[in-house]
């Protein structure tokens, strides 16, 4: 839907645009603050309806990711 609130969020300049004005993380800014996370309003736009049960960006710790 072209929603950029994460991208406008990022207080550390950690998001980008991609050829598609789609937000892409850049790893090495971002330090998981959770900015983007906090303003994400996918599951508000019907994508509940949709199957959704996750926002369309989440924040996860570290230690988490690598497993």
């Amino acid at each position: 839907i072209g929603c950029r609130f994460c991208y406008d969020a990022c207080p550390y300049e950690a998001m980008e645009l991609d050829e598609n004005n789609r937000p892409v993380v850049i790893e090495d800014k971002c330090n998981g603050c959770g900015a983007c996370e906090s303003v994400c309003v996918s599951l508000q736009n019907g994508s509940i309806s949709e199957g959704a049960t996750a926002r369309a960006i989440v924040v996860h710790p570290l230690e988490e990711v690598e497993g």
